[in-house]
């Protein structure tokens, strides 16, 4: 069995995939074909994928058959080209890409080169900004519903089970799911185009550097979940993670962009978490005595999208 076969089980993943020792040898031999020089090879923020940084000049990121690895690459590949040399995405420049195919090996890894953004991501630094920082940082996406509105579908197919098995939520919110998601019909508006969607907005995907008391964006990193559909599908990671649930936040974001949230924003924006592809409800912080607080999906609802 091939070294690299090891982490077609999730437990091997786990123990591996931020291995760097375990990695130089591959991503040695990617920079070698692509003729970058490579003396130290070294774990960034662990997210998804391997992805290690290159003498901090670049970026080397492995797509496994886990996680849906194959459409992760594809997607990333290409939301690179999309975005190059867009002025409004400061996004890193896509160096090579390639298949690494180790002989005798089950999958053949494809492989994706970024140019290195040396800053740190905002879920690392947060803490040093005043509030009227954090409310001067926004962003946007623009953009065939037909794609979004299947994925909602297969979403909602066994929503509560998954949320019952991924145990973020009680089991008394969870046994109302089912009667409290609205409709597809309702959290697709078929009036207006689809948007692009980065779909993880995390902390950990912005990336800058603080320079005197001022955040200044050095990147947007990691679209392997982007896709077209609803930008409300943009919110549960934005709010829940990178605002953590600072209402005042959230609602300046909103005001930036014109948005007047309708009456139903708040069951509107929890549908969107429960029929989410990640479980976002597992920050350890500001959530777990909110969910313990709450009676129903309403309450919660309100909690953490009255604006």
């Amino acid at each position: 069995m091939h070294p690299l076969d090891q982490l077609s089980s999730l437990q091997a993943y786990i123990r591996l995939f931020t291995d760097a020792p375990f990695w130089t040898p591959y991503v040695s031999q990617v920079c070698a074909r692509h003729g970058i020089p490579c003396d130290q090879v070294k774990i960034g923020l662990p997210g998804t994928c391997p992805a290690f940084i290159v003498d901090d000049r670049v970026f080397v990121k492995f797509f496994g058959a886990l996680f849906n690895g194959q459409r992760s690459f594809a997607v990333e590949r290409s939301m690179a080209h999309l975005l190059a040399g867009n002025p409004h995405f400061p996004v890193p420049a896509l160096l090579g890409e390639g298949t690494l195919n180790p002989p005798g090996a089950d999958w053949p890894w494809p492989y994706l080169i970024f140019d290195f953004l040396d800053g740190k991501s905002y879920g690392e630094i947060r803490k040093q900004l005043s509030l009227a920082e954090k409310n001067r940082l926004d962003g946007t996406f623009e953009a065939d519903w037909t794609g979004f509105a299947a994925f909602l579908a297969q979403q909602r197919d066994g929503c509560a089970a998954r949320l019952a098995k991924w145990d973020s939520l009680p089991a008394r919110l969870v046994s109302q799911v089912e009667d409290y998601l609205l409709p597809a019909s309702e959290l697709i508006d078929l009036s207006t185009p689809p948007h692009i969607i980065h779909a993880d907005l995390t902390a950990d995907h912005l990336l800058g550097q603080i320079m005197g008391e001022h955040w200044i964006t050095k990147g947007l990193i990691d679209f392997g979940d982007a896709r077209t559909g609803s930008l409300y599908y943009e919110l549960p990671a934005l709010h829940l993670d990178f605002f953590q649930g600072d209402h005042q936040l959230l609602s300046t974001f909103l005001d930036s962009y014109g948005f007047d949230p309708p009456p139903d924003f708040p069951r509107r924006a929890l549908s969107f978490c429960l029929l989410h592809e990640f479980d976002v409800f597992t920050d350890p912080g500001f959530m777990a005595g909110l969910l313990q607080e709450c009676g129903s999906l309403a309450d919660l609802a309100d909690h953490l999208w009255r604006v």
